[in-house]
Formats: structure tokens, C-alpha cells, sequence
């Protein structure tokens, strides 16, 4: 058995993840410093099993979570996750988040009372109050109008839409290709074909 795991004492939790009497195994990988006495799989709604835990770790695939608490440990929507004391994004802390207020908006951004993240960056000085995302890496704020997460400067954001189905967007006076201005463009005779 090219996993090390003692077969007398092999048992299976699911398709990914087994124990024996001296370790956990996530895809026939040793979780180092897994307890099997107390290991167990954390399911979510999604029943996405990468999630474990024992008495003293959190584990997703075959990594610790430093510093998760396996006791108030909670699968959010994959691969965020929290417990008493952080938010993560896979086994990343999310650095500033705020665990009552946070909420996953979709699978690029998420936000808390106070800061808009993209996986678990912080994004700064974006408004988390009125934050929306438009489409295809277009977001924007009462401020300011973003493409991957830079400002597109000049932009009117509150005429600005995103063209569902396209990588184009415009405003009153421009169009927009992957959050270029595009030079010349005529905003009211302009088609995407």
C-alpha cells in the first residue's frame, strides 16, 4: 500500500478521506498531525467533503487551518468558511473580516459591514454599503466604477451598466471593453453584434 496506512485498522469516511490507528488520509495523503481518535469529516449543504476536523485542528484536503477552532468551526459556502474567532478562504485568514456581518456575494467577492474582499483580499477604499457587482469583473460603489478591481477613472457610475453577455459596459458618455475607454465610440448608435 503506497500510503503508509495500517490495513488492519483502515477505515473509510468517504471517497477522499480514511483513517487507520496512527493518522488521517485526505486522497491517500497523510494529514500530518491529525488526531484519529477524534478526526471527522465536516460535510456542508453542497456535500463538498474537503472540510475536516479533530480535537485540535481544522483541516481542508490534506492542510491545516492555522488557528481554526475546531469547536465553533463552520463551513459557509466553499471554500469560505469561519469559526469564534476568523473568516477564511481555503486555509487563508481573511484578514479584517468581521464575522457577524460577513456575506459571500458571489464566487469572486464577498463583504462585511465595513471592507469589500475579493477571495481574501481586502479591497480598500471600496463603499461596502453600496457595493454591487455588474457582471464579468465590472463592480462599482457610490464612488467609483471598477474592472478587476481598478478604478476606471472617469466613469460616470451612476449611468454606467454592464452589457449582459459581452465583456463591454458604458455610461452617458462612454463605452467600456474590459474596462477600457474605448476612443471615438458613439454611446446612443452603439451594438454589440
Amino acid at each position: 500500500n503506497k500510503t503508509g496506512a495500517d490495513p488492519e485498522t483502515l477505515k473509510i469516511l468517504n471517497e477522499e478521506i480514511f483513517i487507520d490507528k496512527n493518522a488521517a488520509y485526505f486522497q491517500g495523503k497523510k494529514i500530518k498531525g491529525s488526531d484519529p481518535a477524534t478526526f471527522k469529516v465536516i460535510t456542508n449543504k453542497e456535500k463538498i467533503n474537503i472540510y475536516s476536523s479533530d480535537k485540535n485542528n481544522v483541516y481542508i484536503y490534506n492542510r491545516k487551518i492555522k488557528g481554526a477552532d475546531p469547536v465553533t468551526f463552520e463551513v459557509l459556502d466553499v471554500p469560505y468558511s469561519k469559526d469564534k474567532n476568523s473568516v477564511y478562504f481555503f486555509f487563508f485568514f481573511v484578514y479584517g473580516a468581521d464575522i457577524g456581518t460577513f456575506e459571500i456575494l458571489d464566487e469572486n467577492y464577498s463583504k462585511d459591514k465595513d471592507h469589500v474582499y475579493n477571495f481574501d483580499d481586502r479591497l480598500n477604499g471600496i463603499d461596502s454599503a453600496t457595493f454591487e457587482i455588474l457582471g464579468n469583473l465590472y463592480t462599482k460603489d457610490k464612488n467609483n466604477v471598477y474592472y478587476n478591481n481598478g478604478r476606471i477613472f472617469g466613469a460616470d457610475v451612476r449611468s454606467f451598466v454592464f452589457i449582459t453577455g459581452t465583456e463591454y459596459a458604458k455610461d452617458r458618455d462612454n463605452i467600456y471593453y474590459f474596462g477600457k475607454k474605448l476612443p471615438k465610440v458613439d454611446v446612443g448608435s452603439f451594438e454589440v453584434l
